[in-house]
């Protein structure tokens, strides 16, 4: 049975603005406006960010942009062992609001677990942040449950400000944060914002898995990026899984990125009344605007879809990636 569930908030995810040669894929000003003038007339306000991405170009970008009337959340990512030291952690939010141009911004993420710093001295360094008024809301991405669990009451015995949102991996392919962290974030009262809803555009069918793909494109396997994401999902059985998912959708008119988003809408374990929120890749204008209007139709999926779906999982289940950061991912950190 779906869910009786109001539409997910929607938030856009920047991390493709940037300049050339920055590894970005809309490289002006212009696009970029494009694009969040676009997010804006469908209703929705909020930005998602972090100091990491195009190696802060993309927070300098925004920072020359219109955002009057939008929320800002960025994220403090600890590229080496060690990196959310105190003094790394102050200095990354400051270099973040001095590129965006702003005395502080709506959330403030740890972007991914730094297993060499003793957490309590990251914590104290976020609720000190927090109280000269750099931030509004503390946010935790990457993290494992029981982490999640540990930072939460640690926070709370300490008097220091609570996570409230958590920004994970999660998709119809990609589940594996299901049996733990969903049952956490209830318990503590934590919103969940999904990113990578598309696997990163695998799911949109646009792709095969022998093909050339176009340099500079999510997947090229000579970026940066693109050889993160080739790894995370450029696998058989995803590409398996899409075969299979089109055949189902086909007699009934669906495409995949409006199946994609229905799920996540309506029959995944994300909650629209707990406050979670979908982010929406920022590609180009004709696929953002693709994204808003299927979020937008949403409806439930029809049971054979559904069913399909389903089978799906249990095609990319075994090679699907996990949900946080290991020790082992981040030693060689990024």
């Amino acid at each position: 049975m779906p869910k009786d569930n109001n539409l997910m908030n929607v938030i856009l995810g920047c991390m493709t603005f940037g300049p050339e040669g920055a590894g970005a894929r809309v490289k002006t000003n212009e696009g970029a406006t494009e694009i969040i003038n676009a997010f804006r007339k469908y209703g929705h306000t909020a930005l998602d960010t972090a100091r990491i991405y195009t190696d802060g170009n993309t927070e300098k970008m925004m920072g020359d942009l219109d955002l009057q009337g939008l929320t800002v959340d960025t994220k403090c990512f600890p590229i080496q062992l060690g990196g959310l030291e105190a003094g790394k952690v102050k200095h990354s939010l400051q270099l973040s609001l001095d590129a965006l141009k702003t005395d502080k911004v709506h959330v403030f993420y740890l972007h991914a677990p730094d297993y060499a710093t003793p957490i309590q001295e990251t914590l104290k360094a976020v609720d000190e942040l927090y109280r000269e008024g750099k931030f509004e809301v503390f946010g935790l991405s990457n993290y494992p449950a029981w982490v999640v669990a540990q930072i939460y009451y640690l926070c709370k015995s300490n008097g220091y400000i609570v996570p409230t949102v958590y920004q994970g991996m999660y998709n119809a392919f990609t589940r594996h944060i299901e049996p733990e962290l969903f049952a956490c974030l209830d318990d503590l009262g934590i919103k969940f914002h999904a990113y990578n809803p598309l696997c990163g555009g695998v799911l949109t069918g646009a792709y095969t898995f022998d093909a050339n793909v176009e340099e500079g494109s999510r997947f090229d396997p000579d970026a940066k990026q693109g050889a993160r994401y080739r790894e995370r999902y450029w696998k058989r059985e995803y590409f398996e899984a899409v075969t299979l998912l089109k055949k189902v959708a086909e007699p009934h008119g669906l495409n995949l990125v409006q199946i994609a988003f229905d799920w996540l809408q309506f029959h995944s374990k994300m909650q629209a009344n707990r406050g979670d929120g979908i982010i929406i890749g920022a590609s180009s204008l004709k696929h953002t605007v693709q994204n808003l209007d299927a979020l937008k139709n949403g409806k439930p999926l029809p049971q054979d879809v559904l069913e399909a779906v389903d089978r799906c999982w249990d095609l990319t289940r075994e090679s699907s990636p996990s949900y946080f950061r290991t020790k082992d991912q981040m030693m060689g950190a990024r």
